[in-house]
């Protein structure tokens, strides 16, 4: 065996498996690098298909800058990413774990009604905790 045969039979391999751990990596949702539209406890539920449909969110008045309202009315649809308090994307099973009380940050999507509270559709939320 040649030394080109056994540096391409090393290379190659090495080379695709960069290559996929960077396509992989690009690929891997993201919190969004914009502020969030809100930033608050979540202060009501309404149920759809054993999951919240839709959910209040009430915040403190000012919201960090970028922020759109200290309160929104917030629809989940099933587009929605979620992640984590640590920004990592979770499953679509950890909308189950929002409950009253639960402190989010919400990325709204399309247009939102300018009423009081304001109304959306949640690009992404990120579950920060109790």
């Amino acid at each position: 065996m040649s030394r080109v045969t056994t540096c391409r039979s090393v290379i190659v391999p090495l080379l695709i498996a960069a290559i996929l751990v960077g396509v992989l990596t690009a690929c891997a949702p993201s919190v969004p690098s914009e502020p969030p539209g809100i930033t608050g406890a979540v202060t009501s539920l309404a149920a759809g298909d054993g999951r919240p449909a839709s959910f209040l969110v009430e915040g403190p008045n000012p919201q960090p800058s970028g922020a759109i309202a200290d309160k929104a009315q917030v629809n989940i649809p099933p587009a929605t990413m979620f992640f984590g308090a640590d920004g990592n994307a979770t499953s679509l099973d950890s909308i189950s774990r929002i409950a009253k009380g639960t402190r989010v940050r919400v990325w709204f999507q399309g247009p939102v009604a300018e009423s009081y509270p304001v109304q959306g559709s949640a690009k992404a939320v990120q579950i920060l905790g109790k």
